[in-house]
């Protein structure tokens, strides 16, 4: 798997993967679900992981701080969300809504970067700003 990839379960087995090897890869804490059919390199930080569980990509200050910028506050969660979503949850429990959760703020806003799991720096600093 591409670092800083997400892949579908579809693009895994495309790959090359198994239906066991994919099982294996979990077990075996090499692979992590981000959310339903995301799975993405073990490696990734716990931002990563809940952003993608939210439904969405780490962006704004978040994406920033994990890149190793100075930011000022980094207490709350900032995903990117493509406007067409729906269904997202909490980044610490895919069975509760997003709905009611403090410390996540969500970007409606379309993101051109494909399959990353954090959206460009560019972008980042772009949605910092309007923040």
């Amino acid at each position: 798997m591409a670092p800083g990839h997400t892949m579908t379960y579809a693009d895994l087995r495309a790959s090359g993967a198994t239906r066991a090897g994919v099982r294996s890869a979990l077990a075996e804490g090499l692979l992590v679900r981000g959310r339903r059919n995301v799975y993405l390199d073990a490696s990734v930080s716990q931002a990563v992981r809940e952003a993608q569980r939210v439904g969405g990509r780490l962006d704004c200050v978040s994406a920033l701080a994990e890149a190793g910028i100075f930011v000022l506050d980094k207490n709350e969660l900032h995903v990117q969300v493509e406007p067409e979503r729906s269904r997202l949850r909490s980044p610490h429990s895919r069975g509760t809504r997003l709905s009611g959760v403090h410390g996540v703020v969500v970007h409606w806003r379309p993101c051109h970067a494909g399959s990353l799991h954090t959206v460009p720096i560019v972008e980042a600093l772009a949605a910092s700003v309007r923040c």
